[in-house]
């Protein structure tokens, strides 16, 4: 027969492993429960394409927790390159979906080319298959207008609101 007095640590105990088991689970799968300053630093970068001709190329790097904004020029082809490694990849940012664009892209090792034409100036999101790790394409008329061209700070997503996700994305 269990006394009441043994009871009451055992239940105690029970939160506790929950919370000790999830930390160590969404550490494997590439999220945290608690979001760290680094993180959120990390995800305020974004990378401008460079117009080469009728080209314009732009590159970033994927990252567990979250994507890199970019800023395009509208009406010339973007070739974005998005740079991966095994670390990087997981469950909840291997597929990047672009609706605005009808693209949805599985992500591999190595390089990913996504390549598409903005029409028009404005801020295109895009995120992970589930919704849950976003991040935004700003789409200006003239690339080389540095007073167009947003700074990073200027650029919100759910990857800079620090509040955790399923995906353990800061959103």
């Amino acid at each position: 027969m269990m006394k009441k007095n043994n009871f009451k640590k055992e239940f105690f105990l029970v939160p506790i492993f929950i919370l000790l088991l999830a930390y160590i689970v969404g550490d494997y799968f590439g999220f945290s429960l608690f979001p760290s300053k680094s993180t959120s630093a990390a995800t305020k970068s974004q990378a401008t394409a460079t117009v080469n001709g009728n080209v314009q190329n732009v590159t970033t790097i994927l990252s567990q927790r979250g994507y890199e904004p970019i800023v395009v020029q509208a009406g010339v082809p973007v070739k974005w390159t998005i740079k991966a490694d095994k670390q990087s990849l997981n469950g909840c940012n291997g597929v990047i979906d672009i609706a605005a664009y009808g693209i949805q892209q599985k992500l591999k090792e190595g390089d990913n080319l996504i390549e598409f034409t903005p029409k028009e100036a404005g801020v295109v999101p895009y995120s992970c298959w589930m919704g849950m790790i976003t991040s935004k394409i700003t789409v200006v008329n003239d690339i080389t207008d540095k007073a167009a061209t947003p700074v990073a700070e200027d650029i919100t997503s759910n990857t800079q609101q620090n509040i955790p996700s399923c995906c353990g994305g800061i959103n």
